[in-house]
Formats: C-alpha cells, structure tokens, sequence
C-alpha cells in the first residue's frame, strides 16, 4: 500500500466532492508512482486536478466526444473511437493513442474498454501519468508560476483565477510545521557541555559579588549568567525542543 500523503480530511477540506475509499486510494497510489510529492507539486496538482474536474465532481469530459471522431492525431481510426476514448479522469486523458499508452504503462489492458473505465478506476492515476509524461514535477521544481502551470496542463489560460485560487486555498489549509534546523542531540551537547557550565559559573560569581557588596560586578555577571539560558532556549527552539 502506498503512503497517505493526503488524507481524506484533507481533501474534504479542499472541497472534493469524492472522498471514498477508492479515491483516496488511487490519489496516493498515482501522488506515489508519479512521484508528486513535494509540498509546491502537491499544491500545483491538486489545484489543477480541482479546476479540470470542478473538485472532483466530473471524472469525464461531459461532451459526446463525437469532436474527436476520425481525429488520427489521437489515434482514432476505427468508428466510435472519439466518444469511447474522450476526456477521462481529473485531467483528461483523450484519445485511442493516449489510453494504449495508459494501459501498456499501467498493465491493464481493461483501460482501453473507454471512457468509463477509466474514469471509474483511474481518476487520479490517469492525471498523475499526464502530469508525468508533460514533465510537470520538472516544470515545478523549475519555479513556474500557476499561469505557467495553467498554460501547459489548458493549453491556454482558461479558468486561471481559480486555479490560482485553489492553487492558495490547499497551501494555506496545508502548511507544513517547520522542520527543527538542528539535531536535538547536538543542541543537548552544546547545553549540556558548555552553557549550563558556564550558566553556573556565572551564577556563582553573581553571588560572590552580591556577598561582597560589589553591585556593578553583580551585575555583569547576573547579565552572563542570563546570557547562557538565552542562547540554550534559542537552541532548544531551534532543536524543536520547549524552552527552559
């Protein structure tokens, strides 16, 4: 079983309107075969997908697909090609030439049944194997903008103010913790090696001096002494550990 790297809450928060069992199956399966896995490629997919499909409300091209009849630049040369292999999954797979590699890439040679297998069973692996063969994941890595994004997947600007918008919608509903920028056991060395050490030093030269009178070096020596809890808290928060 592939990875969750999304949560069936978590698309129901994105407003899907799909969220069984098989759909969250088969979008971690194709985020995990398509390596779609970074956080920007995971917001550009999901927000492009969302458009395409009106956030998973159509798993096919709501066209006859009678356009694309006699279309050999899709490989539809036998009658009734155009409607079996119209648009199909969150972002259209078209076309007899298109399903035969779907189906030789995925191993099943059902796919090519038409529109409504695929729709059924692959509506995220269809999208994940598009966005694959375009060179998406390249495209991202690469810093496009959504509009860049748009004009590969639409091959033009349809809809791009909501692809933006869905675009910011998963990142805000899906920012990730920041990550710890230092090894808790390194911090701890550092802690426990030298600043409680010399936090103690400190402390000790603080009461010397409050004994003998000496307030100007009291307080030197209280301002070092505080110094060292500074600089450990700093390094418990940056370890990702609660201050002290």
């Amino acid at each position: 079983m592939s990875k969750q790297w999304i949560t069936a809450e978590q698309l129901a928060n994105f407003g899907w309107r799909n969220t069984t069992i098989a759909v969250i199956d088969d979008l971690n399966d194709a985020l995990t075969r398509y390596d779609i896995t970074t956080p920007d490629r995971i917001a550009h997919f999901m927000s492009q997908c969302g458009h395409e499909s009106g956030l998973g409300l159509y798993t096919k091209e709501l066209a006859s697909g009678a356009a694309y009849e006699g279309r050999s630049d899709l490989g539809n040369v036998n009658p009734g090609d155009g409607p079996r292999y119209k648009g199909a999954g969150y972002i259209q797979l078209t076309g007899r030439a298109n399903y035969q590699k779907f189906a030789n890439h995925i191993g099943d040679a059902a796919v090519m049944q038409g529109v409504d297998y695929v729709a059924t069973k692959y509506p995220w692996t269809s999208a994940g194997f598009w966005w694959a063969s375009a060179g998406m994941n390249e495209m991202v890595d690469s810093g496009a903008t959504v509009q860049q994004v748009t004009r590969r997947v639409n091959g033009g600007y349809n809809g791009v103010e909501d692809r933006q918008a869905l675009y910011q919608r998963w990142v805000s509903q899906n920012k990730e913790a920041d990550e710890p920028v230092l090894n808790e056991d390194i911090a701890n060395n550092i802690i426990e090696g030298y600043l409680k050490p010399a936090y103690a030093a400190h402390d000790a030269s603080y009461e010397a001096a409050l004994a003998a009178g000496d307030t100007e070096g009291a307080d030197a020596a209280g301002k070092l002494r505080d110094w060292q809890r500074t600089l450990a808290n700093a390094l418990r928060r940056a370890s990702g550990q609660p201050e002290q």
